[in-house]
């Protein structure tokens, strides 16, 4: 009887443990582009507010740049002279599977506050935020220069 009642247990548990595994599987599986560009979005901000230069280059794509080690030069710099202090997402526009447009603000020491709207783009690797052509938005006169 204590084996039956063993076996059972046991039973149960993997049932559970697999349910759950599945289930968490299928809801990442089923994320929609929307969150997870703004995920990256979030994971890329937050280098960049921390400084971290090598977190930050791995969530985006800089036309602007030759290479990695060139980006994350001008990374560098760009971080230490003029960092940024905070950011607020507004809005993730989805294009289709694999292009967002990103609207976002953010807080600098030299430039302060500035909005931006951009693109976010994924590949092989996942979501980047793409800096090729940058809208600045004008809030005063709520339309984009």
């Amino acid at each position: 009887m204590k084996k039956s009642t063993s076996l059972i247990a046991a039973l149960i548990a993997v049932g559970v443990a697999g349910g759950l595994y599945f289930g968490v599987s299928k809801s990442e599986a089923s994320a929609t582009p929307e969150l997870e560009a703004k995920k990256t979005a979030i994971t890329y901000f937050d280098a960049v507010v921390n400084k971290n230069v090598e977190e930050a280059t791995k969530y985006v794509k800089d036309v602007r740049f030759k290479d990695h080690d060139e980006l994350a030069s001008a990374y560098k710099t760009m971080l230490q002279n003029d960092p940024v202090y905070d950011y607020k997402i507004h809005s993730v526009k989805v294009s289709d599977a694999t292009h967002v447009v990103m609207d976002f603000e953010y807080d600098s020491k030299e430039l302060g506050n500035q909005r931006f709207t951009t693109k976010m783009v994924k590949d092989a690797d996942g979501w980047k935020v793409v800096f090729d052509e940058i809208e600045t938005i004008d809030r005063t006169k709520n339309k984009s220069i």
